[in-house]
């Protein structure tokens, strides 16, 4: 299948998962903090325990981010996945990173007609060099 069309969908989709499963965990443990910082329920509480909520809600509110991020697209993440498909033939998979002239030595057709870009330099888009 050389279609990669459905990737971002599939990251969008993940993306609504890990927030939709993380927003509960999040809220309870806003309120846990809540009642900690009020005095409601600080009777028992130890500083273990503040420590573990503040780990808590710090890791449930990364997951909520990176799923609204996911969700939203998350261009850059798919950009650096994809970043391979850019340098290739889409229709022999020929890698046409360094090929100098029009034309894909694995089936012979044009760039333009293969639908690729020029070759890809191996950067992805936090400016860093992608290893292969």
């Amino acid at each position: 299948m050389n279609d990669r069309s459905w990737f971002p969908l599939s990251v969008r989709c993940v993306g609504l998962i890990l927030a939709g499963l993380g927003t509960p965990r999040l809220l309870d443990q806003i309120v846990r903090t809540g009642e900690w910082l009020h005095g409601a329920s600080n009777a028992g509480w130890t500083w273990f325990g503040v420590f573990a909520t503040c780990g808590y809600l710090v890791a449930a509110a990364s997951q909520v981010a990176l799923g609204v991020y996911l969700a939203l697209g998350g261009r850059e993440v798919v950009a650096w996945i994809l970043a391979d498909d850019a340098a290739r033939c889409r229709a022999c998979q020929y890698d046409l990173r360094g090929v100098e002239g029009p034309a894909c030595p694995g089936c012979g057709r044009t760039v333009d007609q293969v639908g690729s870009a020029a070759p890809h330099s191996g950067q992805v888009p936090g400016g860093e060099l992608r290893q292969s």
